[in-house]
């Protein structure tokens, strides 16, 4: 069996350790369950990987006396107030053609995923829905880790998940495994559901909501923007109001720096509310140069297992017509509203060098697509500084 089939199947036979070094209890907002941190020392796995600089941590929440737990919401979406928050470790697992998430696993520090962070499943608890986490696949420099076939690690930002326990629970039930730098504190954010009623728990008052970090990202506007993705484009199209059809808008976008951008986001305007479908086209560049075809659908896979909000596809039928030189479609549904599209394709890993030279949207029509009428494009100037905006 190779590596990363022992670390696997390591992970769903629960391998774990629990040593106890130190421990602090969690202050709720009022009288309710507690939490509890146990500090299980310097982050580590069953396969000798050390963590330098990352402690690990078991979260272990405590039903009152004479009480019963039923679920605790850790946020079932990437929009909720509830979670765990920080700089989380993660480790998840690469494969040829997208990097699969390890958001809940038996494993403690010294487990096969001891220096992953992840909700503690083990038979105890079941989920409501598929928890969520994010992982920016970049190694912690100083950590002593590498990616390799078995390992994906980075940092990510949240851990949510809706736990539901298979039977009314009291006493301790150990809830989540984190890895965090050394000297940080967790942070949290959550509902525990109690047969004495439902408490928030948390930490501090919760981080503002914030777009998950992706290849893609789509949401409506006005709502959260997606500031940790740098440049932001203003990109406006109107309706042709001759014919009543809608008009594909263009922008090309200005290079930063003398090189086309990897990183960016825009917000268009003047979608159709009788026809929900939006049609976003990228017109890619990998290393300065078009991508082969290889390059294009492996693209469109990776944007597929990392985005919010859109589906991609390579460029064809009558769009090809429509959209010359272009790659890759995306479709969304905004149900006619204005839309936030945010790219950031440094998060792409199996394709380097990509950036985009063109973007384009447009809305479908039942039997033919649209005239070409160009409407406006603005650039607006701003760069954001994301250490200071992170998403």
């Amino acid at each position: 069996m190779n590596s990363r089939g022992w670390k696997c199947w390591a992970a769903l036979a629960g391998a774990a350790v629990a040593p106890v070094v130190s421990s602090f209890i969690a202050t709720p907002l009022w009288a309710a369950p507690t939490l509890s941190f146990t500090d299980e020392g310097v982050a580590h796995d069953l396969f000798g990987d050390t963590a330098v600089g990352y402690t690990g941590w078991l979260l272990t929440v405590t039903a009152d006396p004479g009480h019963t737990m039923d679920a605790v919401d850790l946020g079932p979406n990437t929009a909720s107030k509830f979670g765990i928050f920080g700089s989380l470790l993660q480790d998840w697992v690469p494969g040829k053609k997208f990097t699969t998430p390890t958001p809940v696993l038996a494993d403690q520090n010294g487990g096969a995923y001891g220096i992953d962070t992840h909700v503690l499943g083990a038979g105890l608890v079941s989920l409501i829905g598929t928890p969520v986490e994010d992982n920016n696949r970049l190694v912690p420099a100083g950590s002593g880790l590498n990616n390799d076939p078995s390992d994906a690690f980075g940092t990510g930002s949240y851990l949510r998940a809706n736990i539901t326990f298979n039977a009314p629970a009291t006493g301790s039930v150990p809830l989540a495994y984190l890895v965090l730098p050394s000297g940080a504190s967790p942070v949290y954010s959550m509902e525990i559901h109690e047969d004495g009623g439902v408490f928030d728990l948390q930490s501090i008052i919760p981080p503002p909501i914030t777009p998950a970090h992706n290849i893609v990202w789509r949401n409506n506007y006005p709502g959260g923007e997606p500031s940790s993705y740098g440049t932001n484009y203003q990109f406006t199209f109107i309706t042709h109001n001759d014919n009543g059809t809608y008009s594909p808008g263009l922008l090309n976008l200005p290079p930063i720096g003398g090189q086309y951008p990897s990183e960016f986001y825009m917000v268009g305007h003047g979608f159709s509310a009788s026809n929900p479908q939006e049609v976003w086209a990228l017109n890619l560049k990998v290393n300065g140069v078009d991508p082969t075809a290889a390059q294009a659908l492996q693209i469109v896979n990776d944007i597929n297992h990392d985005n919010v909000g859109v589906t991609a596809t390579l460029v064809s039928g009558a769009y090809a017509g429509l959209f010359p030189g272009y790659d890759v479609l995306l479709y969304s549904s905004g149900n006619g509203t204005d839309e936030w599209l945010a790219i950031d394709f440094s998060r792409e890993t199996s394709v380097s060098g990509v950036t985009v030279a063109n973007v384009a949207v447009t809305v479908p029509e039942p039997t033919a697509i649209a005239p070409i009428v160009i409407a406006t494009a603005l650039a607006a100037v701003a760069r954001r500084d994301r250490k200071s905006s992170d998403a």
